[in-house]
């Protein structure tokens, strides 16, 4: 039989010592109806082992300023308020700690929490490496809910960073207000990284999102489907320098599906009009690829030397994100009589945040009549 901790309300668990147990599914090793389990400030040598926490009001692990070396090996953080809480203070930062091997947060409102009660709350060298973050918000689903929300003040990070292989709210089954990063601070927050590399599904409208809130020079990674759903990506008032991207390796569509691009002013319905959507994804939205083929249709004779701007809308171009590259590539057509794009540039409005502008120029020496297709490919990517 393993041991298992059963905490009545208001009782607080501290660790003084390590707790080590084989790991036993459904079989939680600290469960409760109030606050978890609490690591107080010190020095920890040795790795931390949980087979699960779970089904805690409030939260289920909390660290306090002054943790420092932490190793926590936790199966699952689960049906918690808060999963993982990290306290940041700036007179007593929480240094090189680690939560890894998670197999699964699932139902958790928040399953990743750093909470800044006060400015400049320090964390340095924080990591938590999880498998699948599941049903977010799924048992308060009109509250909001994260799966890594920052909370109070922004704290001052170095080196911290949230790394998983899949989020799936399952906002089909329980309709959640859950996001996968989310802030609710006084202003943004400023050098975080988060990468979800293999599946970011799940999402329905108006309330799932990858990204909603304010972020500063921060990194994020997520491998999503064509047909992904939701509000994509929602950077707040104060973003800005934010780098995307949807895999390592870069991400192209396929080259069977080409974008038409629009004439000014480009605007998000116009281009939504010229690139009809399937039944898979019912509203319009910008193009959800990094790398992308393109057509510039000549819908009038087109002089030598002049040059004509077209529009397209990606999410990887908005306001707050800083896409490194810009290119449009080489034309398609080896009779190409001489049509060039010359420069893509994110040009966004107040309603149109997504809007890309590309310039191009007739370079030959002779008119492009009326009726020919320019095909190339485009790229907005990290860099």
């Amino acid at each position: 039989m393993g041991t298992r901790f059963l905490l009545d309300a208001n009782v607080r668990l501290a660790l003084a010592a390590q707790p080590m147990r084989a790991p036993k599914w459904h079989d939680p090793m600290f469960t409760g109806p109030g606050e978890g389990v609490i690591l107080p400030a010190g020095n920890y040598t040795r790795p931390l082992v949980f087979s699960s926490i779970r089904g805690f009001k409030q939260f289920g692990l909390k660290l306090l300023p002054g943790v420092r070396n932490a190793n926590l090996q936790i199966g699952q953080l689960s049906m918690n308020g808060d999963g993982a809480v990290f306290e940041a203070s700036p007179t007593a930062p929480i240094v090189n700690t680690t939560i890894s091997h998670v197999s699964v947060f699932q139902s958790n409102q928040n399953s990743t929490v750093f909470d800044s009660p006060q400015p400049r709350g320090r964390l340095d060298g924080v990591t938590v490496r999880g498998n699948f973050m599941l049903k977010g918000g799924a048992t308060a689903p009109e509250q909001p809910s994260a799966g890594v929300l920052f909370r109070g003040a922004p704290p001052q990070l170095t080196k911290t960073q949230v790394v998983l292989q899949a989020i799936d709210p399952a906002q089909f089954l329980t309709p959640t207000r859950f996001v996968a990063v989310a802030t609710n601070t006084s202003c943004p927050v400023a050098g975080f990284a988060f990468r979800s590399d293999t599946w970011n599904g799940g999402y329905e409208a108006p309330g799932g999102a990858q990204v909603d809130g304010s972020f500063v020079d921060s990194h994020f990674l997520f491998s999503f489907p064509d047909q992904v759903g939701g509000r994509i990506f929602a950077f707040r008032t104060g973003s800005a320098g934010n780098v995307l991207s949807k895999g390592d390796t870069g991400e192209v569509a396929a080259a069977s599906h080409f974008f038409t691009l629009v004439p000014a002013p480009g605007n998000l319905s116009a281009f939504s009009a010229a690139n009809p959507v399937g039944p898979l994804s019912p509203v319009p939205m910008p193009v959800a690829h990094q790398g992308f083929y393109v057509i510039a249709p000549v819908t009038k004779a087109w002089p030598p030397g002049e040059k004509r701007t077209l529009y397209l809308h990606s999410h990887f171009a908005q306001p707050g994100v800083q896409a490194k590259r810009l290119e449009c590539g080489i034309p398609f057509k080896l009779d190409n009589p001489g049509l060039l794009c010359l420069a893509i540039a994110a040009a966004p409005t107040a309603r149109e945040p997504h809007r890309v502008a590309l310039s191009l120029a007739n370079l030959g020496t002779k008119a492009v009549p009326a009726g020919f297709d320019l095909r190339f490919a485009v790229q907005l990517g990290p860099g």
